[in-house]
């Protein structure tokens, strides 16, 4: 077993350094920026409306929200992004209703969350 030395002092001033820089590293943590304005566009697929209109289902939007042809603007009240990890929480206001004939069913309280949020714009 003599000869299994390996580098004596260097070796272990080395792996000191090393163990001490991991402990001693700041750890990696998100950096969100905060949301509080704007607005998301959600584009409905025509296939989906197309679906939607044969089983006579109606899509609108209550305001603040608004139903532009295929999209819906829906305004920003709150939520957070971190380009960093490419993660955002978007807190939306207004409503999306789902309509057949006198029956509503409405989409309240959105909140989106991408793994891939688009880039935003600051104006």
């Amino acid at each position: 077993m003599r000869g299994m030395r390996v580098g004596g002092v260097k070796t272990w001033g080395v792996a000191v350094g090393l163990v001490v820089g991991f402990v001693l590293a700041p750890a990696a943590q998100a950096n969100y920026d905060p949301l509080s304005s704007g607005t998301t566009k959600l584009i409905l697929d025509k296939g989906f409306l197309a679906s939607l209109k044969k089983v006579g289902v109606t899509i609108g939007a209550k305001a603040p929200a608004k139903r532009k042809g295929n999209a819906i603007v829906l305004p920003v009240v709150g939520g957070k992004s971190d380009p960093t990890i490419k993660k955002a929480e978007i807190e939306q206001e207004g409503t999306i209703v789902f309509q057949a004939g006198n029956r509503k069913v409405p989409l309240r309280a959105i909140e989106l969350k991408a793994k891939h949020p688009p880039p935003f714009g600051v104006s």
